[in-house]
């Protein structure tokens, strides 16, 4: 009776379901907490391949002197558009490991679409997102003109169509919602329209996809179309890993959406085979609440053999005030209910089974002994009033065969009942549950507990399977367990150990005559997501906070700027890491960063965040100071300990740590957190390329002149992968003719970010990449006289000037490459060597070398500025000088000027080396420079540089030979 009473009053077995229910909660919990993160920072955070898209559609619109509107009945128009942006959708599929990128227009494919429901774009997807092939062979084009495929190498897939068809009822939502959002909004910022679609097939029997998609819109806030990423349901699966939910796959996943508040969801994509055993194709699924929370029980059409129940998680997918806010997803992990609660159904098919067993066995003991005789009895009776129930019952024996036979029964009835007491802890310790129970009666002074009760709180162990304890005693047991207490509101307590810590929660029920309750040991539970929280906080390598924990901390000062008061944001970079590795390992590098991390996490917490940016950089974020002198103050003895710090090497050397730094201000630089960051980040780069181991402060000067080097480093990249440098010609006279003796290859980089050539080379010496740059100039402007040559717009012995990096020299490679591919037409290159760069002796002679293997001339370039003077024009010995147009421009009027050109003409006519007169912008310019003995000009009274071929005015080439004519000599 007592076990019975114990047992079916008691929530013990309640509370072994609400921890089923919990374990799978915080399972599906972390699932939804990586795909959320996969969702919102990987596959849909492509914000810079979209300033790449609408750079190019706007540069395609100038040049062809088109309007943003021109898009909706331009199909050519949308054909040019759609082939330059393939490239970045390829681009967003290898970097976002997406299964599809698209682009789509807001205008008609072909011009014979009256109704414009044919849309024009590119569709690209690519089925293995893990897998890489550098010929583009592992791509399918879904949409698209045949050109593109032809120019890409991209396959065309068996359900392939050039356009977009949105002229009838297929799923056309990832195109008009985020486009109609756009439209109808004064707010021009994409990222608010952003647009998560249901399921859908692109093609009919084509495999089934969710998008995300975002409106293209121009500087000018036009919206010309979309563009976005899709996922193929093989991939979402691949992500839904419904193993991890119970054993034998038992369990499955679905990530779907909600229109109504979670009483009903939609599903969009499963995992797991009692999805399809338990709602097959069913389209919506309707959510009943439980007892436990985030727990449902779902239900649909199809009869159901089981009650399935689904922990529901939400995805933070949309901003807020944004068009699709109330657009709810989910991920919804499933199991049968007999399989989340099968522990627990264990547990109380055993307990009612004793239950039962001790019930039968006490009533047919009562009955026995209603059969005797009734004073035994009663004395009997009187005795066990005066024995203490909550021990072991010991009767004192009448003499009568028969009594003392009942009194024998009697005694192990009770111990029996005693050993039922203890089922309870016996059930748990098999099924390896760490759970201690206690109750305790109010109007008793004794309190039952569990043998695990003790072994969970530490305490001295007992050998029984229960105990009962005064009052007092479990009195001090729990307030010395309050002392340890970390979450008043979950009951959870964090008790030290010996060696480590353990975290129990406790739960208890008052009925307002007793109080039952249970202790869990939660610790495995609470390591894992210290160990989860951590990871997702810290650099493993330094124990600082890492990039991302240290955005959002900074971040969220920035929302109170009253704390922040003068702030400094320093960046950071190791000098020397590199030869570390190189010289002595990685494990020393290791030992290197550390080192670092060791001083940054010495700093005070208060007003101070720390953390490693990436492989050799560090953040430190300095706020709420008065003055910008207390920072320098704190920033200084942080320089000083770095100073003083070191590793140790191979062979007990000591190697010092050395650190560049750039310091952005808050506000005297910007209020802006990313500002900071490219300004910071800028002055370390400007220490970097200065004098290593110090400080700079920010400049806004220096950035707005030198900017680009810090913002140029993908652009430089993708210039030189994608080999985007184009060459204009611009034509050279000759003085006695009238006629073009040549023509210049100049540089022009189609890339938005480095049309200007001399910004294109600093950056690439900033970045020792002048010899990519040598080799493309070299490969780029003979190809390009080479195709006008093979289409008979160059006649063939015009000259080819070739502006030559002065310090870059091609490998004996490439120069073989060079001539097998363009040996006909080296003979008539000009080798120019440029004022950018010094140019050695060595190299001078090693390319005068090259140019009479040839047949080729040399020239020097900007004679008169940068490093090309007389000491150049000495040791070189070149066939022309090309006298810059700093000293040509002006020269009909400048005597200073005309005396400087004679002296150079002096000097060089005596041994025989031309002259080649730069800048010519005037008719009296021109006619000056012939006079003082120029043979051949270049300028824009002659020509500009074009990329096509045209001839010189006959009125000024007969200009040109009448000044000749009269100043011949």
């Amino acid at each position: 009776g007592l076990f019975s009473v114990i047992l079916l009053e008691s929530t013990v077995l309640p509370l072994s379901k609400q921890s089923s229910a919990d374990i799978f909660n915080q399972t599906v919990g972390a699932r939804k907490v990586y795909l959320e993160t996969e969702m919102t920072s990987r596959w849909s955070n492509f914000s810079e391949s979209e300033a790449v898209i609408t750079g190019k559609i706007e540069k395609i619109l100038e040049e062809n002197n088109a309007i943003p509107s021109d898009i909706k009945n331009d199909y050519k128009l949308n054909e040019k558009i759609s082939t330059e942006v393939t490239s970045e959708l390829i681009y967003i599929l290898r970097k976002h490991e997406v299964t599809g990128a698209f682009v789509i227009l807001n205008g008609k494919c072909f011009e014979s679409d009256t109704e414009n429901f044919q849309k024009a774009g590119v569709y690209i997807r690519d089925l293995e997102p893990t897998s890489f092939s550098k010929n583009n062979s592992d791509l399918l084009l879904e949409r698209g003109l045949p050109s593109v495929s032809k120019q890409f190498g991209i396959s065309l897939d068996n359900f392939w169509k050039a356009d977009f068809d949105f002229s009838g009822d297929s799923d056309q939502s990832f195109f008009h919602m985020p486009l109609n959002a756009a439209l109808n909004s004064t707010n021009k910022k994409s990222s608010n329209y952003g647009y998560w679609s249901n399921s859908f097939e692109l093609s009919p029997g084509d495999v089934k996809v969710i998008t995300y998609s975002i409106p293209i819109i121009l500087s000018d806030g036009s919206v010309v179309g979309v563009m976005g990423i899709d996922l193929t349901q093989n991939y979402i699966q691949s992500k839904l890993n419904y193993d991890e939910l119970a054993e034998n796959k038992q369990g499955a996943y679905f990530l779907g959406c909600t229109k109504d508040n979670g009483a009903t969801f939609e599903p969009v994509f499963f995992n797991g085979p009692i999805f399809q055993m338990h709602f097959g194709n069913e389209k919506i699924i309707t959510a009943n609440k439980t007892d436990y929370q985030n727990i449902f029980n779902l239900t649909s059409s199809k009869k159901q053999l089981y009650k399935t129940a689904g922990s529901v998680q939400y995805l933070h997918l949309y901003n807020n005030n944004t068009p699709f806010e109330n657009s709810k997803w989910v991920v919804v992990g499933l199991m049968d209910e007999s399989t989340l609660f099968s522990y627990a159904d264990a547990i109380h098919r055993v307990a009612y089974s004793f239950t039962f067993l001790c019930l039968i066995l006490g009533i047919i003991a009562i009955y026995g002994a209603s059969k005797l005789i009734t004073v035994p009895i009663t004395n009997l009776i009187k005795n066990l009033r005066k024995v203490n129930p909550n021990s072991r019952i010991r009767l004192k024996r009448v003499e009568i065969d028969e009594i003392d036979e009942l009194v024998t029964s009697i005694e192990t009835l009770s111990n029996s009942v005693a050993d039922s007491s203890s089922k309870i802890s016996k059930i748990l310790t098999f099924a390896k549950m760490p759970i201690g129970v206690f109750e305790y009666e109010k109007d008793k002074d004794m309190v039952f507990c569990s043998q695990q009760m003790f072994e969970l709180l530490d305490l001295k162990p007992i050998d029984e399977d229960y105990l009962y304890i005064s009052t007092t005693q479990f009195s001090e047991i729990f307030s010395q367990l309050e002392k340890h207490i970390v979450n008043e509101e979950e009951n959870i307590y964090k008790l030290p150990l010996k060696n480590n810590y353990s975290w129990l929660q406790m739960k208890y029920i008052d009925d307002g005559v007793r109080v039952l309750g249970v202790v869990t040991d939660i610790t495995k539970d609470m390591l894992e997501k210290e160990r989860m929280e951590y990871e997702l906080s810290f650099d493993l390598l330094t124990n600082i906070l890492n990039r991302r924990a240290f955005e959002e901390k900074v971040r969220k000062l920035f929302e109170y700027p009253s704390t922040l008061k003068i702030a400094a944001l320093l960046m950071c970079d190791l000098d020397n890491l590199k030869y570390i590795n190189d010289t002595y390992g990685h494990d020393y590098g290791d030992d290197y960063i550390q080192a670092i991390g060791h001083c940054l996490s010495k700093i005070s917490a208060e007003n101070c965040v720390a953390a490693r940016r990436s492989g050799d950089e560090f953040y430190v974020f300095f706020y709420g100071y008065n003055s910008k002198d207390e920072i320098r103050n704190v920033i200084s003895s942080l320089w000083e300990d770095i100073s003083k710090t070191s590793i140790l090497l191979p062979n007990n050397a000591t190697f010092g740590i050395n650190v560049s730094g750039g310091i952005a201000w808050y506000p005297d630089d910007s209020d802006s957190y990313d500002d900071l960051l490219r300004f910071s980040d800028f002055a370390m780069y400007s220490t970097k390329h200065s004098k290593k181991g110090n400080i700079q402060e920010f400049c806004k000067k220096t950035f707005t002149d030198n900017g680009f080097l810090i913002s140029g480093h993908g652009a430089l990249n993708r210039l030189i992968d994608q080999e985007l440098l184009n060459y204009a010609l611009q034509p050279i006279v000759s003085t006695q003719t009238g006629e073009i003796y040549g023509f210049e290859m100049l540089m022009r980089g189609d890339v938005t970010e480095l049309k200007n050539p001399e910004n294109l080379l600093r950056l690439a010496s900033s970045q020792s990449k002048l010899y990519d740059i040598e080799r493309l100039t070299w490969f780029k402007s003979l190809e390009t006289c080479k195709k006008l040559l093979e289409e008979g717009r160059l006649q063939g012995n015009e000259k080819i000037f070739v502006n030559s990096i002065s310090n870059q020299i091609l490998t004996d490679e490439h120069i073989l490459q060079l001539e097998e591919n363009y040996g006909d037409i080296l003979k008539n290159v000009v080798i120019e060597f440029i004022e950018s760069q010094k140019i050695s002796d060595e190299l001078g002679q090693a390319k005068n070398k090259i140019a009479k293997r040839w047949g080729a001339l040399t020239a020097i370039d900007d004679f008169g500025s940068g490093y090309n003077n007389e000491s150049t024009l000495v040791f070189l010995s070149p066939n022309l000088v090309k006298i810059d147009m700093t000293i040509v421009h002006n020269i009909d009027i400048d005597t200073n000027r005309q005396a400087l050109f004679e002296s150079i003409v002096s000097y060089t006519g005596k041994r025989n080396i031309k002259i080649l007169a730069e800048g010519v912008e005037t008719k009296g310019e021109m006619e000056t420079v012939i006079r003082l003995g120029a043979q051949y000009i270049q300028g824009y009274y002659v020509g500009t540089p074009s990329f096509d071929i045209t001839p010189i005015p006959l009125d000024i080439s007969e200009s040109i030979k009448t000044a000749y004519e009269k100043y011949k000599i």
